[in-house]
């Protein structure tokens, strides 16, 4: 049971468009209308692939028109870190994706500060696809959301990506004031493959092409809720689940990172084409149900860092009475193996003794706490 697209009169075959023009009938309703008889592939794998020839020379830029015209300015649902275009959240499984995604989307809707960050206030559509109507009223009141003024929009269900979604979605964007967010919570909840074919990366591509140009079509900003994966990977973007291809066709990406157990600190990181990178820390409060900021990730780690070589310094003046250590010692002691977590140690303390914090040694490339270091000409 296979419902076509395909429109040859010559050959006097059509499918639910031919359908749609007999009985003067939007294509659309009418491919809704019959989407119980089966699977509906995308219209573009019903047409046979033909050569083409294009003219680049024609069809090229014209520079001189580009350069004076005005185009209008990309818009931000959260500025700076959401602008249109497809964005992809991945966190690990109970990272609060779904409890953060809830809150943005509140936000959003009422123009309400996100991450200490203004909003753009519009209209939101948020799928909770992996959610019930029980939960989602628990979730909206623990947020102390409940008597909030506008509530976004919300569904349970949706087609799957190139069946039916991306139309879902325009038709949204139609049916309210001022569009701007939309959130699909998750992923593989929209994932339908019937590809068997191409390679992960190609499957992806198409998987996610035509949602991405209707965001920047609408100038509005979708975001995929995924998954990170267990794998260390020496690029840190590649813990996201699928392959690069996803990475390649999303315009924004985030990665929501939380400690294992009761952990309450974690980080968001952020990356895409009309964004600057950004790493925030994060702190889960347990009675809100939100994430609050702990400032940028960088500095709170070099607190941390800090910390650890001054308490590690105060370990070889006590226990080993020796007062002047080396970088290569401290990281030893910490069980830096890692030639780049060695190096961020050797960084820190060239920091520190710049800041005060450590003083130099007697003996060259070693350093000191300067409450422990006898009196010499440093």
């Amino acid at each position: 049971r296979l419902i076509k697209c395909t429109n040859d009169e010559s050959k006097k075959t059509g499918g639910y468009k031919m359908l749609a023009k007999k009985f003067d009938i939007d294509p659309l309703e009418m491919k809704r209308a019959i989407s119980f008889v089966g699977k509906i592939p995308d219209e573009n794998q019903d047409k046979k692939s033909k050569k083409t020839l294009v003219s680049f020379y024609e069809n090229a830029y014209d520079m001189n028109t580009i350069l004076n015209t005005e185009f209008a300015p990309v818009q931000f649902a959260v500025d700076p870190i959401i602008p249109e275009g497809l964005g992809l959240c991945a966190g690990r499984p109970k990272a609060m994706k779904s409890w953060t995604m809830l809150y943005l989307a509140y936000c959003v809707q009422n123009g309400l500060d996100f991450m200490e960050k203004p909003v753009n206030q519009g209209d939101v559509l948020y799928l909770a696809l992996e959610d019930n109507k029980r939960r989602m009223k628990d979730r909206v009141v623990k947020l102390g959301l409940d008597k909030s003024l506008q509530h976004p929009t919300i569904v349970d269900e949706a087609p799957y990506l190139n069946y039916g979604l991306e139309e879902s979605i325009e038709e949204w964007t139609k049916e309210v004031l001022h569009p701007r967010l939309v959130i699909v919570d998750t992923l593989a909840k929209v994932k339908q493959q019937f590809d068997k074919s191409n390679t992960a990366y190609d499957k992806d591509n198409n998987l996610l092409r035509d949602i991405q140009k209707l965001a920047m079509k609408l100038s509005i900003s979708i975001i995929m809720v995924s998954h990170l994966g267990k794998t260390q990977f020496d690029y840190s973007w590649d813990k996201i689940q699928g392959s690069t291809g996803m990475q390649g066709m999303t315009d924004f990406m985030w990665m929501l990172d939380r400690g294992d157990g009761d952990s309450k600190s974690a980080s968001l990181h952020g990356r895409g084409r009309d964004i600057e990178d950004f790493e925030f820390a994060l702190n889960w409060n347990k009675d809100t149900w939100q994430y609050e900021m702990d400032g940028e990730l960088w500095l709170k780690q070099l607190k941390e860092n800090r910390k650890e070589i001054v308490d590690a310094m105060f370990y070889f003046a006590h226990e080993k009475k020796q007062l002047e250590v080396k970088p290569s010692e401290i990281a030893k002691y910490l069980g830096a193996s890692a030639d780049k977590a060695k190096a961020n140690i050797r960084k820190t303390m060239e920091r520190m003794l710049k800041s005060n914090d450590l003083v130099a040694g007697k003996a060259y490339g070693t350093y000191a706490i300067l409450s422990k270091l006898p009196s010499h000409s440093h």
